[in-house]
């Protein structure tokens, strides 16, 4: 986010941003900034020692059985752009290995790195290059479902073995 819209935001809503980084929770590095009052949305630092000791790494979003193998523990913040998928920001520093040869990240495991099951994106004729896109423009699942967690004691959750009809 350029600085100036975030001062924006910071100057309408009167209050800085809570920093969650992607990389407490998946094989990726996706810091974001979010704004709002939903309890310990603030208190990044405690949560952040906790969620370390369970976090996954790159190797963890990679389709299994395949000989396949991350040249790094994080991926860099995937984004629209195609040499967000590198190492670096060259298009020749590949992020994984296959049989031991430099190959590309797939949009399934891209999926995965985002939280969301495989061939989410696999719809309407969709490329990989315009499925990959989609995914760049997406938040993480598992920092969303993190911070909207709390909620959960504020609202009432039906039993999922209720019978949606019977109230």
């Amino acid at each position: 986010m350029l600085t100036e819209y975030k001062e924006v935001i910071c100057k309408m809503l009167g209050m800085e941003p809570a920093v969650w980084d992607a990389k407490h929770f998946t094989g990726q590095k996706r810091a974001r900034n979010f704004w709002g009052n939903i309890p310990g949305m603030y208190s990044t630092a405690q949560y952040c020692r906790h969620l370390d000791r369970d976090k996954k790494d790159l190797d963890s979003a990679l389709i299994s059985n395949c000989n396949r193998k991350a040249r790094v523990s994080h991926s860099r913040t995937i984004t629209t752009s195609r040499n967000s998928l590198t190492v670096t920001n060259g298009f020749n520093d590949a992020l994984v290995c296959m049989n031991g040869e430099e190959d590309h990240i797939w949009v399934q495991e891209v999926e995965r790195l985002f939280g969301f099951p495989t061939h989410y994106t696999d719809v309407g004729y969709l490329t990989h290059e315009r499925r990959r896109k989609l995914l760049g423009k997406s938040w993480s699942v598992p920092v969303i479902k993190h911070l909207l967690s709390p909620l959960k004691q504020y609202f009432k959750v039906k039993d999922k073995k209720e019978d949606v009809r019977n109230p």
